[in-house]
């Protein structure tokens, strides 16, 4: 099951790919409110359903600043009865975005978090990129952050994220390299101004 519970960003969000997801055998759970008026912080009723249903995996996708994580605050006596062992609080940090660019920002970042969300983190994701402009030279720029951040932390980089672009035109050697486990990024969201090619007059 994957839980679409971000209220923060109206562009990127599980929710829209219903169709996809269930072709891959996956059920989503997506407010309809959510999904058509963005700026109101409304959860499905069948969110409860995660905690009592029979799933392989349910994965809760939020907002990765504190107004996000607060959507998972209100399940906090839920999350409680979830066998430490089987929960996994994963904070994903992309070094290209303003406020997780630094060591600072990502501690700060990570303490509201784990606030909003009445959870404590158990792992770091490095999802350092720039789109499609994303190169081998980012990803271990944004490790050397990351890195530092979760040390201090007492964290695991438990992760890295890279797109299968960059995967199949990369060196093995250069990816390997990376910490925590691989994650293959295939982009299905693609924003309506990207295909757009401006026409200047003659």
């Amino acid at each position: 099951m994957l839980v679409d519970l971000d209220i923060v960003n109206p562009f990127f969000r599980s929710g829209y790919h219903k169709e996809l997801l269930e072709r891959e055998n996956v059920r989503l759970v997506a407010s309809r409110y959510t999904l058509e008026a963005a700026d109101v912080p409304v959860v499905a009723p069948a969110v409860a359903s995660a905690f009592d249903g029979d799933y392989d995996s349910v994965v809760f996708d939020v907002g990765g600043n504190p107004v996000g994580a607060t959507a998972l605050g209100q399940y906090n006596h839920r999350f409680r009865q979830v066998p430490p062992e089987k929960l996994k609080v994963l904070f994903i940090v992309n070094t290209f975005r303003p406020l997780t660019a630094s060591v600072p920002d990502i501690l700060e970042m990570l303490g509201k978090v784990e606030l909003s969300s009445r959870l404590k983190v158990t792992g770091i994701i490095n999802n350092a990129n720039l789109a499609a402009l994303t190169e081998i030279s980012h990803l271990t720029e944004g490790e050397r952050i990351v890195e530092e951040a979760a040390e201090r932390a007492g964290l695991p980089i438990s992760h890295h994220c890279v797109s299968r672009r960059l995967l199949e035109n990369s060196p093995a050697s250069a990816l390997d390299a990376l910490a925590g486990e691989r994650v293959v990024l295939e982009i299905y969201t693609k924003l309506d101004w990207e295909d757009y090619r401006p026409s200047f007059p003659t």
